[in-house]
């Protein structure tokens, strides 16, 4: 399994977890859905610790460098790298797998805890002004920040300090 799981797609497994079978007369689906439920706990560690980087040094940093500079084009490119990965982070925290980017925001009802990411993002759609649209943004930060700390799902280093998080297992999901 450790291969397996280091060689995951993550959309596969949230699929696999949704599957209904069509025909299984070996009953197989039940025992492969309960062994891949959701990330063992070191799996789990390392996804949130590269969504975190992500949020932190496209978010929390550069999105606010380049409203700064007034480079109100990095600003949309940074500000939608960190909202994706807040998006995908907010299913991680939930203990769920995240849908694909293009349906990334449906499934944001059925999260126990949403930090505020839903109210934030419509939001953000109404608002044509970034400053205030990262305003919203760091309150969700602030919200998911709080929850980690309180929840230990990452190292407290790791969160407060994300270069920290270099010297752990990370990962970074590629987009498409």
């Amino acid at each position: 399994m450790d291969q397996f799981w280091n060689e995951f797609d993550p959309y596969a497994l949230k699929n696999i977890t949704l599957a209904v079978p069509l025909w299984d007369p070996e009953g197989i689906l039940p025992s492969v859905q309960k062994k891949v439920s959701f990330y063992p706990e070191d799996v789990k560690k390392k996804i949130i610790r590269g969504l975190w980087l992500t949020v932190k040094d496209s978010g929390e940093y550069n999105y606010h460098e380049a409203l700064k500079r007034n480079n109100l084009t990095e600003s949309r490119i940074y500000q939608h790298r960190a909202l994706e990965a807040m998006m995908r982070l907010a299913y991680i925290l939930n203990n769920q797998y995240f849908y694909p980017t293009k349906w990334l925001s449906a499934g944001l009802d059925q999260l126990r805890e949403d930090f505020g990411l839903k109210d934030a993002l419509q939001t953000i759609s109404a608002l044509n002004n970034a400053e205030f649209e990262y305003s919203e943004f760091m309150k969700v930060f602030g919200r998911m920040r709080q929850f980690m700390l309180q929840n230990e799902s990452i190292e407290a280093e790791c969160i407060e300090n994300y270069g920290m998080i270099f010297a752990k297992p990370f990962h970074v999901f590629k987009t498409f």
